[in-house]
């Protein structure tokens, strides 16, 4: 009898924990970015320390080796009796020339407040909230200041020129113009995680009832969308076709809008041989890979743009929606430039079809 009651309690609690589980038993596993660590860091021996105020400025430019999302940065440093103060820092892109920060275009930022006034000799962690996708090969610049005005009571630990990717640097006018560049190199580490290796859909517009609208020099056609995640842009697909073989140069750019349309330099370009377009009759659905892989924001309109140098009537014809009226694609719409792209205006009552894949930057 106890035999069977074991059993019987060991059969309800398996099934149970199937029942709770099952979900996640037979769905796919989803992909997730790594766990958060060091990327770039410099921690050799300390030789010396240099001060920051506010007024006062210092900063280490670093190259990644791996594209990554940075999500904090620890330095070393030095807390003087008695003072609380603020650590604000900055990543920064640097200066092409020189390669000092270049301040006014903040990627990523965050603070730290010290809760004690008493003496501090070690690492800190300086959150940089969402981070910012850093590009291997790429030179940034990590930018440290404080909230207290005193000079020699806040300090950075550096040490001898030891670490090959960048160089330590000063300013004493709020980042406005840089000493250094050569020299030590400030004690840091910068953290962060790689994006997700599985691409994702962002934004996508299936009906294919319509003609399609026709590209061909200097007329260009383009549609909006509105990702909804924060991601790095890898590949669009596209349906449409061009009605005859033709050597012509078939392009995408992606760029930022403005007032819903296309606006300043493409973010990406990227170019589909000729041979490769489909023809009539075949599958209409193309790959269009994006090597610059840009990093889109959520909430954000941006618009893909085709471009086709053939002549009527070999353009190409980038399929739509009925023009009904009513357009299907809320978050955008298709556009149209008679100027080689020059300037635009709205066609709302189409919508272009595509689909927008990348690389997820959050949860």
């Amino acid at each position: 009898m106890k035999t069977k009651k074991l059993l019987l309690s060991i059969l309800i609690l398996a099934t149970t924990l199937l029942m709770a589980y099952q979900g996640d038993i037979f769905a796919p596993p989803s992909a997730k970015a790594m766990d958060v660590t060091v990327f770039e860091h410099n921690d050799n021996w300390i030789w010396s320390y240099d001060y920051a105020s506010t007024t006062r400025w210092l900063a280490q430019t670093f190259t990644p080796e791996v594209s990554h999302i940075i999500k904090s940065v620890r330095v070393k440093i030095k807390k003087i009796y008695p003072i609380k103060p603020y650590v604000y820092i900055t990543i920064c892109p640097v200066e092409p020339t020189h390669n000092s920060p270049l301040v006014s275009q903040v990627l990523a930022s965050g603070s730290y407040k010290f809760r004690s006034s008493r003496t501090y000799y070690d690492w800190i962690e300086v959150g940089l909230g969402d981070g910012a996708l850093l590009q291997a090969g790429v030179t940034y610049a990590i930018v440290l200041r404080t909230s207290d005005p005193t000079v020699h009571l806040f300090y950075w630990y550096k040490t001898l020129d030891r670490y090959p990717g960048g160089v330590y640097w000063y300013s004493t006018n709020y980042g406005q113009t840089w000493g250094g560049g050569t020299g030590p190199d400030m004690l840091f580490e910068e953290w962060g995680i790689l994006p997700s290796q599985e691409p994702q859909m962002f934004a996508n517009y299936g009906n294919t009832a319509g003609p399609g609208a026709i590209a061909n020099e200097p007329f260009q056609v383009g549609q909006t969308f509105i990702p909804q995640k924060r991601h790095i842009l890898s590949r669009i697909y596209l349906h449409g076709y061009v009605p005859f073989e033709y050597e012509a140069q078939f392009t995408v750019k992606i760029f930022a809008t403005s007032g819903c349309l296309p606006v300043g330099a493409p973010l990406a370009t990227a170019s589909v041989p000729y041979e490769l377009l489909p023809l009539p009759g075949e599958d209409y659905w193309i790959t269009v890979e994006i090597p610059q892989e840009p990093e889109l924001q959520a909430g954000v309109m941006y618009a893909i743009v085709v471009s086709h140098t053939a002549s009527q009537p070999f353009g190409y014809r980038w399929t739509t929606d009925t023009d009904d009226e009513d357009a299907d694609y809320t978050p955008g719409t298709m556009v149209k430039s008679s100027d080689g792209g020059a300037s635009w205006m709205l066609h709302e009552i189409c919508d272009c079809c595509f689909q927008e894949w990348g690389y997820p930057l959050e949860q």
